[in-house]
């Protein structure tokens, strides 16, 4: 039997649920990426935290946020690598 997935704190309100190189080409396959992924890069890239005090935040273990931080950073570089549609999973 699978765990249940512990709940990730948030403490910002994503606006975007979409972004693509070119928004008319609907035919662009799509990357989801979770609310969960965006903080984690939000918190380490855009405000300087260091793991161990993002994953504090997020109320996670640092070894949580690690993994949900390379899971988004990984699927931001198929993106650009790509040209996929990033899609924002709620």
């Amino acid at each position: 039997m699978v765990r249940p997935r512990k709940k990730r704190m948030v403490g910002f309100r994503h606006r975007c649920r979409r972004f693509s190189p070119d928004d008319t080409n609907e035919s662009i396959p799509v990357v989801d990426v979770g609310v969960d992924e965006l903080e984690s890069m939000r918190l380490n890239i855009l405000e300087n935290m260091s793991q161990g005090e993002a994953a504090q935040k997020m109320g996670v273990h640092q070894s949580t946020f690690q993994r949900t931080l390379r899971r988004g950073l990984e699927k931001l570089r198929m993106h650009w690598s790509m040209e996929k549609y990033l899609f924002r999973r709620r």
